[in-house]
């Protein structure tokens, strides 16, 4: 399929343009239904991340921009670029599904998503839906669903570039042009990264872990007639990335990697109820290691989606089928290489006065480990004062990895075990909001049960344990006293019901506070995160103990300076007090950081 694609790139060079109206969607937010839809009527815990938010942030990486989200938390080993797992509300690291313009990209060894790769100088947008989707995208939607987005769905013509140096003889920079006509939109953005870091690995040799991605996004669209439109994107994001070794202090470790989405879909709509669309998706996820265990692990997912949308007034129907195959190419010699999934799901979106309904479900044929069947749905109702009060509930899935499943024996230490079946969640959630021109609120309530947890028992991997996590969340933006308001926090109580211990590595209690306002040309901001005290293990004891890591606080600053109506510059401190604190034992975490930079948009 790969050269199919390679053939469909080509090709998208070589359109002429039609005098047709490029009509601009006005509905924004895809990932929670899979067809675009008013923010106000999805019917989920969403969060929306544009690029205005974005330049504003003091986020230094695509992780700690997500860590500023309701029950999101990062457990980074070291400084931005390495290793990053992401907790969204308090399931386990690989329980979410990261989608780049709808792609999947991961890796089949372990099944996760190497978040701290994806460049934040690629992205327009983030789409984030917390609580389980798999009824509509299958395995990994046990927790949530983080959707890059990569399009500037602008209107005009014009071009962009920022630039920024900072602490850690650290260099951003991010060039780009969109070129918009009556039937097309092309973009191109790219982007680059370079950073010194800091020392990774406590104990280590005192060496600075640096980093540097260099990444290219595409994005085609483009009328044929009123009828038929095509859409291609690419992002390809490139790198090095440093770290330190455990067992060798003196070694020099280093990956290469590739992080690549690229899709090609062509939807047609014969009348305005229906649209139907075919989509053709590669993602790719590869790693080079050098070390003292050198090694390469190459994921290549390809993916096909069919989709029939019919709409009419008060309701929108979705079918859809989804094919999956993943190939994994490594020195190791993996019991099995490649495993394919086919899928069918329906979605249902209606609107009867102030009542909404919501119901999707969805059945996956795996050739690892047979059939699952999972679902959802939502009630909503929206009160004259625009409060709505909305009660969800759903199923969700994840799939055993090529390690869980196909790791080589290494007898009489390890055993992989093929007789792994899915981990399996039952989520219920209530929530009570309101939203207007001044001010938007929501508070959340819900429980997430998840059985057969796939966990190591000194031999193999079993589905043994079971979870239970539930929690509360409370976000807000305002206006107050002419500054901008945006704040929420959450509150987790999870538990290893086998055991009755907290899980590792998720705090109980976080908050996160953003203040701005306007001063003429000038824009301060003020960002405070807190992190509760939480959990891990302390490997340099044998057995290893469980040790409880501090509660911490960050204090961030931003301040921009508008020069006219497309220069701005800016500049940005990071940790201001100097907190220190770890979010993984042994593992350090950067210092008082700063960066200044300027913009043209």
């Amino acid at each position: 399929m790969s050269s199919l694609f390679k053939q469909c790139s080509v090709l998208l060079l070589g359109f002429t343009t039609l005098n047709l109206a490029f009509a601009e969607n006005e509905q924004l937010f895809v990932t929670a239904q899979r067809f675009p839809v008013d923010v106000n009527q999805t019917l989920s815990s969403i969060t929306v991340i544009d690029r205005e938010q974005i330049n504003a942030s003091t986020a230094s990486d695509l992780p700690s921009l997500l860590a500023q989200t309701p029950s999101f938390s990062i457990s980074r080993a070291g400084g931005p670029g390495q290793q990053t797992s992401l907790f969204v509300r308090g399931t386990e690291s690989d329980h979410f599904l990261l989608l780049v313009d709808g792609v999947r990209v991961a890796t089949a060894t372990s099944g996760a998503a190497a978040l701290n790769l994806i460049p934040l100088e690629s992205i327009e947008r983030v789409e984030i839906v917390r609580g389980p989707r798999s009824s509509l995208y299958g395995s990994e939607a046990l927790g949530g669903v983080i959707q890059i987005v990569t399009k500037n769905t602008g209107q005009k013509s014009t071009p962009h570039i920022s630039l920024e140096a900072g602490s850690n003889s650290t260099y951003n920079a991010r060039a780009g042009y969109q070129w918009v006509n009556d039937t097309t939109r092309l973009g191109i953005n790219l982007g680059m990264t370079d950073s010194e870091g800091i020392d990774a690995l406590v104990g280590s040799d005192p060496d600075k872990d640096g980093h540097d991605n260099t990444s290219v996004s595409l994005n085609l669209d483009h009328r044929f007639s009123e009828a038929l439109r095509l859409e291609s994107t690419l992002l390809r994001a490139s790198g090095n990335q440093q770290f330190d070794d455990s067992f060798d202090a003196t070694a020099k470790p280093e990956n290469d990697f590739v992080q690549q989405a690229a899709s090609i879909a062509l939807f047609y709509q014969p009348t305005t109820e229906l649209e139907v669309g075919i989509t053709y998706a590669q993602g790719l996820d590869e790693l080079d290691v050098d070390s003292n265990f050198s090694n390469f692990f190459n994921t290549t997912t390809d993916q096909l989606k069919l989709s029939a949308k019919y709409s009419q007034p008060g309701y929108t129907l979705l079918a859809g089928f989804d094919y999956r195959d993943e190939e994994l190419d490594s020195q190791t010699a993996y019991q099995e290489s490649s495993r394919d999934n086919q899928a069918f799901y329906i979605n249902y979106l209606g609107t009867v006065g102030p009542h909404s309904y919501g119901a999707s479900l969805r059945a996956d044929d795996n050739q690892a480990f047979g059939s699952e069947t999972t679902g959802n749905v939502s009630y909503a109702y929206t009160f004259a004062n625009e409060l709505q009060l909305s009660l969800s509930a759903g199923t969700a899935y994840k799939a055993p990895s090529f390690n869980d499943l196909y790791f080589p024996d290494f007898a009489p230490f390890f055993f992989s075990n093929p007789d792994l079946t899915p981990e399996k969640s039952e989520n219920v959630e209530l929530s009570l909001g309101s939203g207007n021109s001044t001010a938007n609120w929501k508070i959340s309530i819900f429980q997430n049960e998840i059985e057969d947890l796939i966990s190591f028992t000194g031999l193999t991997s079993e589905n043994i344990a079971e979870v239970k996590i539930q929690g509360l969340e409370l976000s807000l933006s305002t206006e107050l006293a002419g500054w901008n308001i945006i704040a929420n926090a959450s509150l987790l109580d999870h538990e290893d019901r086998q055991t009755g211990e907290s899980l590792l590595r998720r705090p109980d209690t976080t908050i996160n506070l953003s203040a701005s306002r306007q001063f003429g040309q000038w824009n301060p901001q003020l960002e405070i995160n807190y992190s509760d005290s939480r959990t891990d293990l302390d490997f340099s004891t044998f057995p290893s103990s469980v040790i409880t890591l501090d509660e911490f606080a960050l204090v961030n600053l931003g301040l921009s300076y508008q020069v006219n109506d497309r220069w701005s510059v800016y500049a940005k401190v990071n940790n201001l007090f100097d907190e220190d604190y770890t979010t993984i034992q042994g593992f350090n975490q950067p210092g008082i950081e700063s960066l200044i930079g300027i913009r043209f948009r």
